[in-house]
């Protein structure tokens, strides 16, 4: 979808490679940022947190998850930054001034196995 929802067209076990350019460029101090998945609006799994205490930092992240969606469940990421710390990270793009490609600020790919008889 435009804003960024998947919604599972067949229902099976997939698997979720998430990458996140995580970073901050702001005042001393600490930046909390949280990420989720929800299924169906509803959370999934677990929270994960990277704390970001420099002035200027750009770090990639990963997760990996497999969840059992249903045809028409839908799977969402969201990111808040925690009140408690600077309000100034987040996920960033990389643009390389050598003529390479761009790293994006969140990359998803989604894997679904399929098991076939002989």
């Amino acid at each position: 979808d435009a804003n960024g929802t998947i919604t599972c067209l067949q229902g099976d076990e997939y698997t979720f490679y998430i990458r996140l350019g995580v970073g901050r460029e702001g005042a001393a101090g600490e930046s909390q940022l949280y990420f989720r998945s929800l299924v169906n609006g509803i959370p999934a799994e677990f929270s994960a947190v990277a704390i970001v205490d420099n002035t200027r930092i750009e770090i990639p992240v990963f997760f990996t998850g497999t969840l059992t969606l249903n045809t028409n469940d839908t799977f969402e990421l969201e990111m808040i930054r925690d009140t408690d710390g600077d309000n100034s990270g987040g996920v960033r793009a990389g643009i390389p001034d050598v003529g390479w490609n761009p790293s994006p600020s969140a990359l998803v790919t989604v894997n679904r196995f399929t098991a076939n008889s002989a």
